[in-house]
């Protein structure tokens, strides 16, 4: 109690929300650190705030258009979640509308919940992608 953190990452939401103050839509421009090691955030909007904690969000957007190393023709092909165009839409396989092409990581997050954004829900893909390869008879060279 009595520490003020700086801004709030989405994913700690529902820890933290209404119990400290937030700060969005700016950029943190520099720091100092204060003789009483608290933190000065000097914001992009022209505040500055004296914090003990800063816990940031970055602002990475997940978006299938910027893989860059799909074509355009297999992007365009791939179905995408209902309202959220940037995810493809991913069975329970973590596989897309293209038969063999499995999406891990940031952008399975939206199918399959916040955790696979991270390497704690890598093992848990591996498992499915390996178990859907096994069940279509694919012989290729699997590894994880």
């Amino acid at each position: 109690m009595g520490q003020s953190p700086g801004s709030v990452a989405h994913f700690l939401r529902s820890y933290v929300d209404g119990k400290v103050p937030e700060t969005g839509s700016v950029t943190i421009a520099r720091t100092e650190q204060t003789t009483d090691d608290k933190v000065q955030l000097f914001l992009s909007d022209g505040t500055q705030r004296v914090v003990d904690h800063v816990i940031s969000a970055s602002g990475f957007r997940i978006n299938l258009d910027r893989v860059p190393f799909l074509t355009m023709d297999l992007i365009s092909s791939i179905v995408r979640e209902e309202g959220f165009n940037q995810f493809p839409k991913l069975d329970e396989f973590f596989e897309s509308s293209e038969r063999g092409l499995y999406f891990a990581g940031p952008l399975s997050s939206h199918s399959h919940g916040p955790t696979f954004r991270f390497i704690l829900g890598l093992r848990k893909t591996c498992k499915s992608v390996i178990a859907s390869l096994i069940s279509k008879g694919d012989k290729k060279e699997v590894c994880c």
